[in-house]
């Protein structure tokens, strides 16, 4: 199972660094020494043309060990190889499985150290993605370049001295650092970056990227607002659509998922991880640029607006030179938009945003349908007991108390404890007696079996209609290849996102109440659910806890405003907060503008319904 995650994750790295071409890897190990795959991937390492590697096919044995001898001294040269790198020529010159994995490993190490030194300097100082544009590479970003008045002030060989022994220190420091922790290192560097990441205070080894949360709050830190930690069950259907998803959004391919990080083989994960801190940087760059192009632009919009609305007869003196000001503002921001535009190239960035807010939206689609299933069902692939399946495929069954469920073709014994589970064809529903979600009937009443006593059923019989999952009463049961297996993933009742619904709301946690109140999006029994010790909804929390954007985005998910205890409170938090964000955001331009008097005509529609008016 290692060299399979091994197999995904060198690939994906390899592919990586193979963007530029028109090669794409399936199986490195394998491709790699096809045609002119080496001479790709080679050059793409060391950045430039080589003239002296043609095709792989066609050589000799001998004629391949020469080459793989030039080009891993290369390597050495440039430093992407250490100069104690050895390996056997001849066995990597016909793709040994163990040679090939040993040398693509040694230049993956060099690679995180130079990502994991990059990322540090990068996330130092944010603006460095303005100025600094991405790409992976060998070359050394540095902050310590001396000024050139310092430079001036010293011999050329105290100049040369100096970078010497900066080197000697890096090489040093280099040496030192395992391609496990610098992946910790980075990730904890990530999460640090959000108030979401900074709560998880239990993340200290690649093991722990089988916690959900973790992972989730990971991609969060890359592109936000795509997961809900609080509502996800800790298990193998959270971290892959969190992969998969991650792998789309950065076009990492192909990916990993749960059953590779269980086996928690260092190399495939360290692998896999430096593609995507350089594809997260890469990402990061883009939305920094993105963003910083859209000021731009408002800036120069303000700046023009003010320029029209000025006389040009007659004018002050203050006014002449305030004019003058505002148009040489708007001609270095000019300056500043073509210099990104040169650099940068940003319709590929805005292609790739929209690339991953529709990725975004295909997730809440994912989990809402999830939600309203709670159920999903795997077809076993090989042979396999259930105890083992659950193990490799890092599968929780929490919510069912540890039950399993499976589908037979044979008669089963049902018992009056034995649990069921239903899936209607028809209307792509599951059914059950023991998940709290509510249906008029039971499923024994459905299946026409008594409820206290002991009958015996055969699938067949009710094929055309449903689909019957039966409760193992052993996890030592074997599972055939073909055969159906069911777990549960979200809770039938409500009582545990209505939990989830009002401490976000007590904290203030806009982005999670609104992915809530979309995903429930027409349920008003969740939207106006009340705690069960002090009966207040989430709109009496927010409200007492004077959280306006929260407020705002209850009313507009239809919370019932009449029966809320602090009506009053409502009301003076409403007017106070709108009083509060005009005098201190005030109105920069016409945007800002509009914001504040689309949420002012929205608050005075949601509460005209309640008989209150304000302006």
């Amino acid at each position: 199972m290692a060299m399979y995650s091994q197999k995904k994750a060198f690939t994906a790295w390899c592919n990586l660094w193979l963007r530029g071409t028109d090669v794409k890897f399936d199986n490195c190990f394998l491709d790699l020494f096809k045609n002119t795959n080496m001479k790709f991937f080679v050059e793409s390492l060391m950045g430039k043309e080589l003239r002296k590697l043609q095709s792989w096919d066609g050589l000799s044995p001998a004629q391949k060990v020469t080459r793989v001898e030039w080009i891993l001294d290369e390597l050495k040269d440039l430093e992407i190889l250490k100069l104690s790198f050895f390996c056997d020529f001849p066995a990597l010159a016909r793709g040994a499985y163990e040679e090939v994995e040993w040398f693509l490993w040694s230049v993956i190490r060099t690679d995180l150290v130079r990502v994991y030194e990059r990322s540090l300097w990068y996330m130092d100082q944010s603006d460095r993605f303005l100025t600094h544009p991405y790409t992976p590479n060998f070359k050394q970003e540095s902050s310590e370049e001396a000024p050139a008045k310092a430079r001036f002030l010293k011999t050329a060989e105290e100049v040369e001295e100096e970078r010497r022994l900066k080197e000697e220190e890096r090489a040093t420091w280099r040496s030192k650092l395992q391609p496990s922790q610098c992946c910790v290192d980075l990730i904890t560097q990530f999460l640090s970056k959000t108030q979401e990441g900074r709560k998880l205070d239990h993340f200290g080894g690649l093991a722990d990227l089988t916690d959900t949360r973790i992972l989730l709050t990971f991609v969060n830190t890359i592109f936000e607002d795509i997961f809900t930690p609080d509502i996800m069950l800790n298990d193998k259907w959270g971290i892959n659509l969190a992969l998969e998803s991650l792998s789309k959004i950065l076009h990492v391919s192909p990916t990993l998922c749960s059953e590779d990080l269980v086996v928690a083989d260092t190399k495939a994960i360290c692998s896999f991880l430096t593609t995507v801190f350089h594809r997260s940087l890469q990402f990061l760059q883009s939305e920094k640029v993105l963003q910083r192009v859209e000021v731009i632009g408002e800036k120069v919009h303000v700046c023009m607006k003010e320029l029209g609305e000025m006389s040009s007869i007659s004018m002050s003196s203050n006014e002449s030179r305030h004019k003058k000001e505002l148009l040489l503002k708007v001609e270095v921001l000019k300056k500043e938009r073509e210099r990104l535009e040169r650099t940068y190239e940003i319709e590929k960035f805005r292609e790739w945003h929209e690339e991953a807010v529709a990725q975004r939206r295909e997730v809440h689609s994912t989990v809402a349908y999830r939600l309203q299933q709670r159920f999903i069902i795997e077809t076993i692939k090989t042979p396999t007991v259930i105890s083992n399946h659950l193990d490799n495929q890092y599968i929780n069954l929490g919510l069912t108390n540890g039950a399993a469920f499976y589908t037979s073709t044979l008669r089963e014994a049902i018992s009056p404890t034995r649990k069921l589970v239903l899936y209607d064809k028809k209307n792509d529903v599951f059914m059950d007696d023991f998940s709290g979600a509510a249906q008029s009937s039971t499923v024994r009443q459905l299946l026409g079996l008594p409820e206290n006593s002991i009958s015996e059923i055969c699938s067949d019989t009710y094929d055309d209609q449903y689909v019957i999952f039966y409760e193992s009463l052993t996890r030592n049961r074997t599972l055939k290849a073909g055969q159906q297996f069911l777990y549960q993933l979200f809770p039938g009742s409500q009582l545990f996102l209505q939990k989830v619904l009002h401490k976000r709301t007590k904290v203030g946690d806009l982005m999670t109440i609104r992915k809530l109140v979309k995903f429930y999006k027409g349920c008003r029994s969740f939207i106006n659910s009340q705690d069960r010790i002090t009966g207040d909804t989430a709109l009496h929390i927010a409200t007492k806890y004077n959280h306006f954007l929260v407020v705002v985005a209850l009313l507009e998910a239809d919370a019932d405003v009449c029966g809320c205890h602090y009506y009053q409170d409502l009301i003076v938090i409403i007017i106070r907060m709108w009083l509060s964000i005009f005098l201190r955001c005030g109105c920069h331009n016409q945007q800002d503008l509009v914001v504040i008097i689309t949420i002012k005509m929205r608050l005075s529609s949601l509460l005209s319904r309640c008989g209150c008016h304000y302006n």
